[in-house]
């Protein structure tokens, strides 16, 4: 697999975690919650459910990559939350450093 597809993977993986996550919270919220906490967030805030799938997308991601660096992780957790256990490697500029970003 290349470098690329490593990256995709590890960036849609969580990200689609994190929209289960957005997509359970929202249902338990609107069936599971006390009544006034369903109003709360119908009436007065709105957009509530639209900051809740970037917040939830952010944690997982978050909490991926901390599990990622504890060695008592096991391995099929970390594939099965970030899609991949491989770190991708891109390849050096033809000047043997990383390409710089001019401001």
């Amino acid at each position: 697999m290349t470098a690329r597809a490593i990256a995709r993977l590890r960036t849609f993986v969580p990200a689609l975690w994190g929209a289960g996550l957005a997509l359970l919270t929202t249902w338990l919220v609107h069936h599971g919650a006390p009544a006034r906490f369903a109003a709360l967030l119908d009436g007065v805030f709105p957009p509530a459910e639209f900051l809740l799938f970037p917040f939830c997308v952010v944690v997982v991601h978050e909490v991926t990559r901390w599990l990622e660096r504890r060695p008592w992780t096991p391995p099929l957790a970390i594939r099965i939350l970030a899609g991949s256990t491989r770190q991708p490697i891109y390849p050096r500029s033809a000047a043997g450093s990383a390409p710089r970003h001019r401001a």
